[in-house]
């Protein structure tokens, strides 16, 4: 066990936390309980209750980019086809909404979501909004379908999921959530490509059942190990849908550069300890600082512990 490569993980997922921003973080949930509000007004009768998902629901969310996810599931009875009710919601907050707050910015087509930008008292909010329509009874199942947006202008698909089983795949399993929140962090300051729903999946995969060691090197070693020696194997199945493979979306070509690049980096990590840092870098806005054999954040931020409302 290396006593260093544990303290700088811990000190990697301290200064990561989404809560050290506590202002930010103020300022994403007033914006999100607005739209929120808004929506339930809008659509009453026509909808059941916005949902939130996403990384904070799972929490896995770190603090280099991040956004907060709004799923809005539509009645069966009370909505036309998916492109149109899409389009009804795109709509809706490219052409109203911006009358009602003016700190909208844009509003952005994305695969699945509709993307809203803020900008408030200097910050940008980022904002997703799923809208789905009910397959069955939602209240009993969670079933939903969603309109998969074709930004290029050929026509769109659609997709089942269930928001709620892929949750429930991450939010429970403690163990998992802090290697995900580590390689989310190694995908953005190492642009990787590779999908957060990839990781997540794989992470689960990888630790079921693992018998090693406790501290949170172990663990990340174990599962980088994994995705090296399984990332062109591996069967992912979407949680909220086991028809939607999920491993599917990537290539061989893509399969085998992600698997020999995470061999490279546990290379180099065995070879010398100190590119740990390199590969899985502190947030600089939130640094770490030794005390009593432990890495703390050097400032007054709380602990990243949200309350259920943060979650619906």
């Amino acid at each position: 066990m290396s006593k260093y490569k544990n303290e700088h993980l811990d000190c990697v997922l301290k200064s990561h936390k989404i809560e050290n921003n506590e202002t930010l973080m103020i300022a994403y949930r007033a914006k999100r309980d607005e739209v929120r509000e808004q929506l339930k007004a809008k659509y009453a009768g026509r909808i059941y209750r916005v949902l939130h998902s996403g990384s904070y629901k799972k929490f896995t969310g770190i603090n280099i980019k991040f956004d907060m996810d709004l799923v809005i599931p539509f009645r069966r009875n009370e909505a036309g086809t998916l492109e149109e009710l899409y389009n009804e919601l795109f709509t809706y907050f490219n052409e109203e909404y911006g009358k009602i707050d003016s700190s909208l910015r844009s509003v952005k087509r994305q695969k699945v979501a509709i993307g809203l930008e803020f900008y408030v008292d200097g910050e940008i909010l980022d904002l997703d909004i799923v809208p789905g329509r009910e397959i069955g009874d939602y209240e009993k199942d969670g079933d939903l379908n969603l309109y998969l947006n074709n930004i290029n202008g050929e026509k769109g698909a659609t997709l089942k999921t269930n928001i709620q089983k892929q949750i429930d795949n991450i939010s429970g399993n403690s163990e998992a959530r802090d290697v995900i929140k580590l390689l989310k962090v190694y995908k953005r300051q190492n642009n990787e490509a590779i999908k957060s729903f990839v990781i997540e999946l794989m992470v689960v995969r990888a630790l079921i059942g693992y018998k090693g060691d406790g501290n949170i090197w172990s663990k990340l070693k174990h599962t980088m190990t994994y995705f090296k020696d399984y990332m062109t194997t591996a069967r992912l199945v979407d949680p909220g849908n086991q028809n939607n493979i999920v491993s599917d979306s990537l290539s061989a070509i893509q399969k085998e550069a992600i698997a020999s690049r995470f061999s490279n980096v546990l290379q180099q990590i065995e070879s010398d300890e100190a590119l740990l840092k390199v590969y899985f870098a502190v947030n600089t806005k939130y640094p770490c600082e030794p005390k009593r054999s432990a890495y703390v954040v050097n400032d007054n931020t709380r602990a990243d512990t949200l309350n259920n409302e943060d979650f619906g």
